[in-house]
């Protein structure tokens, strides 16, 4: 047991409250405390994830954590380790953050004098190269070293870049693990579901030059599939008719199966929602984009930007050119009424609904529910202290509508 759960017993205040796209919000955990262990930093390992990202993984001797035996945890960034005062062979405190993630806390006792006479020995295997043996990229494994961030990615040596506090290899699907993660995302849940290709299998296509884009996946040939090793005629035969079913996608589901930065299940919705069309998104602006609460500046850079990239009309170009079909969603429920494909921004605090209650009623009657007014904006609902939404309505010659006007308006009554 790591804790309790506490939720409120009032069905009818949970409907109040509502959901995010993530958790509830008429419930939520409590932790205890996490239990504390030491082990030897034996190794730092950068790991390059699906979008670039450099991330500094530790090696430990394996210790027992709240009952699960660790023997890695990640270290974030490169400013993380530093703040941490990591070097390879201190003695380190580990805990398990939330008795799930485990993670490096600080040092215990610093690496002091000359390298032990088997410190090499008794490096984990996998920190070496089969073949070579020698210590692999990317892998800090020296006695009292300190990390730095490597000036190329150690999968496909591109040279890296800073963003933020983070590094990157810009490289894209020209780099294994970039690859193999976006593709894995593709196939993933929340995307095209396609089962029966796991990250293992993926990885075994892209040695073979199968893949050469996520894309690809709709492309794979029978006759050469049943020529690699693992591969039986069954089971190719029942990949193949799984890629003919999964080939018709929900659009939001499309959406999220592109690994663009930032961009989700949830985001997906969002979009999904709002966009009648892909090519309507295609040609959206991020003033546009903006427009939708849930979605900030960044975010919507992040859109724009991908659909702006050659190697994004080429990714799409080739899920189209495999079969890949989306099914938008049925909108002919919501083209009739006041609210019908029009744009509302909700601002102040209403009387009498929460902004859940409000932003899910709008959305119900086919209406786009906005975070910022524009030219675009239909209509703006104001509640108390609505502050400079107000007068930017004011300002634009706005159609502006108190709570109850909404409500009448909406047939509440």
């Amino acid at each position: 047991m790591d804790g309790i759960v506490a939720k409120l017993d009032d069905l009818a205040l949970r409907e109040r409250l509502g959901t995010t796209a993530r958790s509830t919000r008429w419930q939520y955990a409590h932790k205890f405390a996490p239990v504390e262990a030491t082990s030897r930093l034996r190794a730092i390992e950068v790991m390059v994830g699906t979008f670039g990202r450099l991330t500094p993984r530790a090696h430990v001797d394996p210790v027992e954590v709240g009952g699960v035996i660790v023997r890695h945890t990640t270290l974030h960034n490169a400013e993380h380790v530093a703040k941490l005062g990591l070097s390879i062979g201190d003695r380190v405190f580990l805990e398990r953050a939330g008795d799930v993630i485990p993670q490096v806390m600080g040092v215990a006792q610093a690496a002091e004098g000359d390298e032990p006479a088997d410190w090499r020995a008794t490096l984990p295997e996998e920190l070496f190269d089969e073949e070579t043996k020698a210590v692999r990229a990317g892998v800090e494994c020296r006695w009292r070293a300190r990390f730095a961030v490597p000036e190329q990615c150690p999968s496909c040596g591109t040279a890296t870049v800073a963003s933020g506090k983070y590094w990157l290899c810009p490289n894209g699907l020209a780099c294994l693990p970039q690859l193999v993660g976006r593709t894995k995302l593709l196939c993933g849940r929340g995307a095209f579901e396609i089962e029966r290709l796991g990250e293992k299998l993926i990885l075994q296509l892209v040695e073979h030059g199968m893949i050469r884009t996520p894309a690809d996946v709709f492309h794979l040939e029978a006759a050469k599939l049943i020529e690699l090793e693992r591969w039986g005629e069954k089971s190719v035969e029942n990949l193949m008719s799984e890629l003919v079913e999964k080939r018709r996608v929900p659009f939001e589901r499309f959406l999220a199966s592109l690994a663009i930065p930032e961009v989700g299940s949830a985001t997906g919705k969002l979009l999904a929602r709002r966009f009648a069309t892909l090519d309507e998104l295609r040609s959206a602006d991020e003033a546009r984009l903006l427009e939708i609460e849930g979605i900030g500046p960044e975010m919507a850079r992040s859109i724009a930007g991908w659909f702006a990239a050659d190697e994004s009309r080429a990714l799409l170009a080739r899920l189209f050119a495999g079969g890949v079909e989306l099914v938008y969603p049925d909108r002919a429920a919501e083209a009739t009424g006041p609210f019908a494909g029009k744009t509302i921004v909700f601002t102040g605090t209403l009387p009498t609904l929460s902004r859940a209650e409000a932003k899910n009623l709008a959305e119900e009657l086919g209406a786009h529910v906005a975070s910022s007014v524009s030219k675009k904006t239909d209509f703006v609902v104001l509640g108390e202290d609505a502050g400079s939404k107000k007068k930017k309505a004011e300002e634009l010659g706005l159609t502006i509508l108190d709570e109850a006007e909404f409500l009448r308006r909406a047939g509440k009554f």
